[in-house]
């Protein structure tokens, strides 16, 4: 989600600047976007934006502005793109945007994710006011110390109260755009606690398997013999988990429906062999954090779905 990077960067090159917490407000925030990245604040430098080749050669809209993309045929202009490319290279925290080739397809990405958020919202009937957008901009401001200082950090990273004002339009609209995809994760959903083994081959999994039905204990099993380091310390133990959190579906499917107290398996995924122990399956709220990376995690799911799904012509 570049676009939802785009502000970020702007919280945290403000809060750096106003001599905030950097390091606090990138744990916060990405906590919120799921990239579990650190994040190493430094002041922006003035560098010229990445400018798309043979520009000569774009297509025109019917007013004879330059066109980089189409978005189920709405037309994103080169000026678009040059603003995004602006505010991404002065992410100085982010190397991928001091790449020129990787800067001009994270640039188009976010204006043709934007262009898809854009589109969902007026169909959900989402509308931002300057009501909604003058409070969004009085919690912003609260990271400077006084209208000096907010003036100075606007002139220092090239950004206008109206450019500040449009970004947090559209951040707005992606947050109540993901809010909306999300609904349903304040209540309590299905969930399972398990532990797992996992293993190389076939063979071993199934040489497990006879030693567990012998009554052997399985988490001394999964402390010796598993292979994922992350929980074979803790003899398998994955804890709580929602359906969705385990990247492999037949794992999650098999974890959702197999009897409680049985080891289950051999499950073949891409890592391996897993062997699992269901140890209980109920209704139960989420945390605040994990309530947050799920709703993201849903969120992107779904702008990957509307990119497939999407008429998009791009002209860089």
């Amino acid at each position: 989600m570049t676009r939802l990077r785009l502000m970020i960067g702007l919280v945290l090159l403000l809060t750096a600047a106003c001599g905030g917490d950097p390091q606090l407000a990138a744990t916060t925030t990405n906590a919120n976007v799921g990239t579990g990245a650190d994040v190493v604040i430094t002041q922006p430098t003035a560098q010229p934006t990445a400018q798309p080749t043979a520009v000569s050669n774009l297509p025109l809209t019917d007013g004879g502005e330059q066109i980089v993309a189409r978005v189920n045929g709405q037309p994103i202009t080169l000026a678009q793109y040059r603003e995004a490319s602006d505010r991404l290279r002065s992410q100085t925290f982010n190397p991928l945007t001091q790449d020129p080739v990787t800067l001009q397809e994270l640039a188009l990405q976010t204006v043709i994710e934007q262009a898809l958020i854009a589109q969902a919202a007026q169909q959900a009937n989402i509308a931002i006011t300057s009501a909604d957008i003058d409070a969004e901009l009085a919690r912003l401001r609260t990271n400077a110390p006084n209208d000096a200082a907010w003036q100075t950090w606007l002139n220092e990273n090239n950004y206008t109260e109206e450019l500040v004002r449009d970004l947090l339009h559209d951040s707005l609209v992606t947050t109540r755009l993901r809010d909306q995809i999300a609904a349903g994760l304040d209540g309590n959903l299905m969930q399972v606690n398990a532990r797992h083994i996992l293993v190389a081959t076939l063979d071993d999994a199934n040489q497990l398997l006879v030693r567990l039905r012998s009554g052997e204990d399985f988490t001394a099993l999964a402390s010796v013999h598993s292979l994922d380091s992350t929980t074979r310390a803790q003899g398998g133990d994955l804890g709580w988990f929602v359906q969705e959190e385990l990247i492999e579906p037949e794992l999650a499917r098999i974890a959702f429906s197999a009897p409680l107290g049985q080891p289950t398996g051999p499950v073949p995924t891409s890592l391996g062999y897993h062997i699992l122990l269901v140890l209980e399956r109920e209704e139960r709220p989420l945390s605040t954090d994990k309530r947050a990376l799920l709703a993201q995690s849903r969120f992107e799911t779904w702008v990957a779905g509307m990119m497939r799904l999407a008429t998009i012509e791009r002209y860089l």
